[in-house]
C-alpha cells in the first residue's frame, strides 16, 4: 500500500487473481471443491480477502482480521504507520484532498464490493483500540457485509496481529461451522 493509488489498484487486482489461482491449484491438486475452501486475510490481506469474498461468490466463508472499510481513512489517518510510511504526505504532495482520495480509492475499498447477502460466512476480528483500522471502519465493513459477526480482541494493530494465535480456536470453529468438519 502506498500513496500511489493507481499502483494500489493494480496490486489489489493482482492479489485477487493470485487468490483465485491458489484456489484453482488446490482444487486441481487435491480435489478439494470450492465449497470446502475459505479465505483468510490479516491486516492488508484482510482488505484483499474481504474483496475476494464479495467479488467471487464461490468463497463460502472468510475470516477478515484487523481490516475494515473506508481504506481512504487508513491512508489519510493520523497514526504511527502513516507517519512512517508517509501516505498522507504523499497524497497531499499530489494535490489530493481526503475527498479526492475517497473517490480514487472507491474501487480498492472492500465496502465498494461488500456483499450483504452472506453475513453468516464472515468472521471479522477487530480491536476497538486499533490505531490503524479504527473501530468505526471495522463496524462499517461488518455492516456492508450484511451485519457480519465481529469478534472484538484487545491490543493495538500490531499487538492484535501478533496475538492472532489466541484467536485460533475461534477461527477454526468458524471455518468448521461454515465449511463442515473435514
Amino acid at each position: 500500500i502506498s500513496s500511489d493509488l493507481e499502483r494500489n489498484g493494480r496490486v489489489l487486482h493482482q492479489a485477487l487473481a493470485d487468490i483465485r489461482r491458489v484456489r484453482l491449484w488446490l482444487r486441481e491438486e487435491t480435489g478439494l471443491p470450492a465449497s470446502k475452501t475459505g479465505v483468510f486475510g490479516l491486516s492488508l490481506g484482510g482488505y484483499v480477502a474481504a474483496s475476494a469474498y464479495s467479488i467471487d461468490r464461490d468463497w463460502p466463508c472468510a475470516v477478515l482480521a484487523y481490516c475494515g472499510g473506508n481504506v481512504s481513512e487508513t491512508l489519510w489517518g493520523d497514526h504511527w504507520l502513516n507517519r512512517i510510511a508517509g501516505w498522507k504526505e504523499g497524497l497531499i504532495r499530489q494535490g489530493l484532498s481526503l475527498s479526492d482520495v475517497r473517490d480514487r480509492c472507491r474501487l480498492t475499498d472492500p465496502l465498494t464490493h461488500a456483499d450483504p447477502s452472506r453475513p453468516g460466512g464472515i468472521l471479522l476480528l477487530a480491536s476497538p483500540i486499533d490505531e490503524i483500522v479504527p473501530e468505526a471502519n471495522a463496524r462499517a465493513l461488518a455492516v456492508g457485509l450484511g451485519g457480519a459477526e465481529i469478534s472484538w480482541t484487545g491490543g493495538g494493530h500490531v499487538q492484535a496481529c501478533l496475538a492472532l494465535s489466541q484467536q485460533h480456536d475461534r477461527i477454526l470453529a468458524h471455518f468448521r461451522r461454515t465449511l463442515g468438519n473435514r
